[in-house]
């Protein structure tokens, strides 16, 4: 099963410099989501993104790179997770356990103002 996995970065990222490094032992906290709990909301996540770089802006999520979230997404995200339609849901408790982490995850990047870097499946 593929997964994507959620870090908070500690360190804002600067312009100019490129994030693609798979780096999970860099962050303090990693949140992991399977990507069958986690693609059904992928069409709902749309806010402000960067693809690797601060240079590179977006408004949807890269399925298969590394997306950079600012903490005003985070919060964003976090509100539609809360709120998605019931069907979107996981239908096992461990898929509603990772979309809990993620969103406790989202919502203590968003109250640190911290970014998250996001690695796609």
């Amino acid at each position: 099963m593929s997964r994507y996995e959620f870090g908070i970065m500690d360190t804002a990222p600067e312009k100019g410099v490129r994030y693609d490094e798979y780096d999970p032992e860099s962050f303090r906290r990693l949140v992991s989501v399977t990507d069958d709990y986690f693609e059904p909301y992928i069409h709902l996540l749309k806010g402000r993104l960067y693809l690797h770089t601060l240079d590179i802006e977006s408004d949807t999520i890269e399925w298969t790179g590394i997306n950079l979230i600012p903490p005003e997404t985070c919060k964003e995200f976090a509100e539609i997770l809360r709120t998605a339609p019931s069907e979107l849901s996981p239908d096992t408790p461990e898929g509603i356990s990772e979309i809990w982490e993620l969103k406790n995850l989202l919502k203590e990047a968003y109250n640190e103002q911290k970014f998250i870097k996001l690695f796609g499946i």
